[in-house]
């Protein structure tokens, strides 16, 4: 069956490809907007923004499914409009378009923080009510819940629809020839400011991540799996952020944050001017998120889809030694 693999130049996404290209069931074909992100790689890629090409059921003709990895990442307030275009514009149109162009089956990886995002100390599963009221002033999860929503509403009798909900991707890059360029990873993020000595505090909040390989398992699984119309939480693990740092700082040999901030004070951060916030390892936003708990259940995908995350130490070292390498490329 021929597959197509949207966000084909992302972390997950050259995963994807690679996982895909090595499965005797699947003839894999990468989308995404810039094609010379990749050298040669054995898989055909084909250039479209999902957004703005004017005939996208043209693109999806001929394929029976569609991996629908694409998004952009930004927690800037400023970047609500361009959130709103990649994640649900885009989705919405190429959901309608799959619909026309008869594909049976998309799977789209939404994240975590649409369902598993509390600021109590507490682990969700998928029957958690929306987090709404905590995300809507946060752009990126705002519009990746909304674009959950249309995809949840788009499986029908036409076309199935299955949403995975990772969390924090961490893991290695793809490896060649799938990685011949250097890529920044999901983790560079979230370990950059304890590589770099930035980190005094951890935040007050819970961390949850997974390994890249896993969910791009779960997701080549989820092609002939899962049910229509159903969300799948991915977890590997739901630390505190200090344990979360602690463990890092001794995996890269640095200094572990001495103490933990208080939970009241990441959220009084947005009301400060922005010269007080500009030396804060990460924006006052971020740090509101990071003072909420990601804690996720992963029950309904491990007896669904065979989820079997890997040790999440493992995952959590090749992270460190990744965001290593791109802080001194």
């Amino acid at each position: 069956m021929k597959v197509l693999v949207t966000g084909a130049s992302g972390f997950l996404g050259r995963h994807l490809l690679a996982l895909l290209d090595a499965h005797p069931t699947y003839e894999p074909t990468g989308l995404c907007r810039r094609p010379e992100r990749f050298g040669t790689i054995p898989v055909d890629i084909t250039r479209a923004d999902l957004v703005t090409h004017p005939n996208l059921t043209e693109v999806f003709k001929g394929f029976g499914a569609i991996i629908h990895a694409a998004g952009a990442v930004s927690h800037d307030p400023r970047d609500a409009r361009t959130m709103y275009a990649s994640h649900v514009t885009g989705t919405e149109r190429l959901l309608a378009a799959a619909r026309d162009a008869g594909v049976g089956r998309v799977v789209f990886v939404s994240t975590s923080g649409t369902i598993a995002v509390s600021e109590t100390s507490q682990t969700l599963d998928e029957t958690a009510p929306s987090p709404l009221a905590i995300t809507k002033e946060w752009p990126y999860y705002r519009s990746k819940l909304f674009a959950e929503q249309a995809a949840m509403n788009a499986s029908s009798d036409e076309l199935d629809v299955v949403v995975l909900n990772p969390s924090l991707l961490l893991g290695p890059a793809a490896g060649s020839p799938y990685d011949s360029r250097a890529t920044t990873t999901a983790g560079d993020g979230v370990l950059s400011p304890l590589l770099r000595g930035e980190l005094t505090l951890s935040p007050s909040g819970g961390i949850s991540f997974v390994d890249v390989r896993d969910v791009a398992h779960v997701a080549v699984r989820a092609l002939g799996h899962g049910h229509p119309g159903r969300r799948y939480l991915l977890a590997g693990a739901n630390w505190t952020f200090a344990d979360f740092y602690s463990r890092a700082a001794r995996i890269a040999q640095c200094r572990a944050p001495g103490f933990k901030a208080p939970g009241f004070g990441a959220r009084l951060l947005k009301f400060l001017p922005k010269r007080a916030t500009d030396r804060l390892p990460g924006t006052p936003l971020e740090l509101e998120m990071a003072s909420c708990t990601w804690w996720a259940n992963s029950a309904r995908a491990a007896t669904e889809l065979g989820f079997t995350p890997r040790e999440p130490l493992d995952t959590l070292s090749e992270a460190v030694r990744a965001a290593q390498r791109s802080l001194h490329a």
